[in-house]
Order: structure tokens, then C-alpha cells, then sequence
């Protein structure tokens, strides 16, 4: 996605990079990367700096805008925001931290699949939510709606939206029946029905139109 619609060589910010694989791979590619993550001792990719960022903590945020404001091309934020306490307050980081024109590429686990949706309806907990989850610091469920009226708060323009993963059709007997269930009841579920992640691809509004295109 980010070959296609933004191309290298650009200036890429890897927000809460982890380990690195995500910033080493749009580094072999040509893109001038910068990771962030709150324990910087995770990422060790030869060539890449990787600054200190408690996203959670507002003064600390605060100071790395006015640091860095609208410095990035592109800033990546994958498998983050569901991780964080203001998912509102991360999206204008986000946005403060890329350029007019700039582009922002946005993961999350998808909680309006037909699955999500069933597994909501017995247990009361979306996929990769469930209690067992919580230890890795999965909080705060987002709603595909909710992502887009954040979007358009933070004029940021939809490019691409996508559903990159699905789920394994093997598993327990449970899973294969929940499965079936899906397949029974997808003919009548409305919305975005398919993936276990959400994936957007965003551009950062240059001019005063306003909206999001999808």
C-alpha cells in the first residue's frame, strides 16, 4: 500500500515500532525511517535511531509535537491505538506529526467482523479483547464508524481501506463452529463483515474542504 500511493523515498516515523520488523522492512525499501516506542531497548535495527515516547503520558506527547511538528511524510501507527487510553487525542498526534499532504498508515484489530460480532453476542467480549488479552495491553476497542468521525475530526482524507488478515479456518471445535455460524449469517449482517484487522491508509487534508472520501 504505501509503494503504490506513497512511494520512497520519504521521511516515515514508525509510531510505537516495537521490536523493529515493520521500520527494517520500509527501510530496505528505501524510506528514511525514525522509530518511536516507549521502551526503546525493543528495537535494535541497525540504522535506524529510535526515541523515547510514553504515549499515554500528555506532557510528554505535548513536548515531541512541538519538537517534531509536522515533520513526517508518512507516519505509521500499526497495532497501536487499541493499545492507549484517548484514541481521539492519538489520531491528532498522528495527524500534528505528519505534513500537510503527508500520509498516515493505521492498524487495528477489525471488532465489526462477522466473528467479533458472534463471539460479542455469547461471551460479551470482541475478538482480541477477550481476558486473556488484557496482560498485552489490549484496552480500548474501536469501531470502524468511530476510526472515520475521527478521521474526518482530524481532516484526514481515507485512501484505502483494507482487511488484510483472516481468520484460520482450523482450531478448536469451538472456533470451527463459530466459523459456520459466520458463514451462516453473513448473507444478513450489514457493514464491513470480513478480516480481523482494520487497515487505513490516510492523507493529511492541505487544504480547507474538509470530509473523508472512503
Amino acid at each position: 500500500v504505501l509503494r503504490q500511493q506513497a512511494p520512497p523515498p520519504r521521511e516515515l516515523w514508525d509510531i510505537a515500532c516495537g521490536q523493529g520488523a515493520f521500520s527494517k522492512l520500509v527501510l530496505e525499501a528505501g524510506y528514511h525511517v525514525h522509530a518511536v516506542d516507549g521502551d526503546t531497548q525493543q528495537c535494535r535495527v541497525p540504522g535506524i535511531p529510535c526515541e523515547s515516547l510514553d504515549l499515554n503520558d500528555v506532557a510528554q506527547v505535548e513536548h515531541f509535537i512541538r519538537a517534531r511538528d509536522g515533520r513526517a511524510d508518512v507516519t505509521v501507527a500499526l497495532e497501536i491505538i487499541e493499545h492507549l487510553r484517548n484514541p481521539w487525542a492519538f489520531m491528532q498526534f498522528c495527524a500534528d506529526m505528519t505534513k500537510p499532504g503527508g500520509y498516515i498508515l493505521l492498524s487495528t484489530p477489525h471488532i465489526g467482523s462477522i466473528y467479533s460480532r458472534l463471539l460479542f453476542l455469547r461471551t460479551g467480549q470482541f475478538l482480541m479483547f477477550q481476558d486473556y488479552r488484557k496482560p498485552f495491553g489490549h484496552i480500548n476497542p474501536v469501531t470502524a464508524s468511530e476510526l472515520e468521525t475521527i478521521f474526518d475530526h482530524c481532516r484526514l482524507q481515507v485512501l484505502v481501506k483494507a482487511f488484510p488478515c483472516r481468520m484460520p479456518s482450523r482450531g478448536t471445535m469451538r472456533h470451527r463452529l463459530g466459523m459456520l455460524a459466520s458463514l451462516i449469517i453473513r448473507p444478513f449482517a450489514k457493514g464491513d463483515k470480513d478480516g480481523i484487522i482494520l487497515m487505513y491508509l490516510l492523507r493529511k487534508r492541505g487544504d480547507s474542504s474538509g470530509g473523508t472520501a472512503t
